[in-house]
């Protein structure tokens, strides 16, 4: 039987070592009586807890450039069409980068319509709410959620023991499309023969 724990579950139980997350795998074998068949299940949930603070008052840009620019003193902070070229982020988009300013304090958002990308092949453009979306980064995460499944199949006698495993474990993160599916079999028998005692082991994972 294989039992996944991620993050803090792990790191409580094994230590620093598993802050990553540990597989712990129980190896079982049959026992004497009456065949005996088990049934497990295992749910586990997560969610982003808590994310950075950003200022949502002003977009991106340049301190700088927003302070001695004209197009910036006249109230013009996005242009397409800038050189004759379409309206692109990086040509429509007044703001010049620079590396050792601070790009998170451009125009102070208004709420007003402004061109955004390319100009489309039919002329027309595509516009957004000059605006901060502070929950898109939030949007952006899934709640989690694992589920283990498995049945087990056991018994044998004073000389011969079976056993016999199937597991089923499903994972879906909190990152978008980071799916898991995981299935184990497992049988495993013994015979004593006298003084000889013969058995084998067979897995299959996929």
């Amino acid at each position: 039987e294989t039992t996944v724990l991620k993050g803090a579950n792990a790191a409580a139980l094994y230590g620093s070592q598993a802050s990553n997350g540990a597989l712990i795998i129980t190896t079982r074998k049959g026992a004497n009586g009456a065949p005996q068949i088990t049934f497990s299940h295992t749910s586990q949930f997560e969610s982003i807890s808590f994310l950075p603070k950003f200022q949502t008052e002003f977009g991106p840009g340049s301190p700088d450039w927003y302070t001695n620019s004209p197009d910036a003193k006249a109230g013009v902070f996005f242009k397409p069409g800038v050189n004759g070229l379409p309206g692109t982020p990086d040509t429509g988009y007044l703001y010049q980068y620079q590396g050792f300013e601070n790009q998170q304090y451009g125009p102070r958002f208004d709420g007003s319509l402004q061109s955004f990308g390319y100009t489309l092949p039919d002329g027309r453009q595509q516009y957004l709410t000059y605006e901060a979306r502070p929950d898109e980064r939030r949007k952006f995460f899934n709640n989690g959620y694992q589920m283990q499944n498995g049945v087990t199949f056991a018994g044998g006698d004073d000389k011969t023991k079976f056993f016999v495993s199937y597991q089923n474990v499903h994972n879906n993160g909190i990152v978008p499309k980071d799916v898991f599916d995981r299935n184990s079999f497992r049988f495993n028998a013994s015979r004593e023969l006298g003084r000889l005692t013969l058995g084998f082991n067979v897995s299959y994972i996929n």
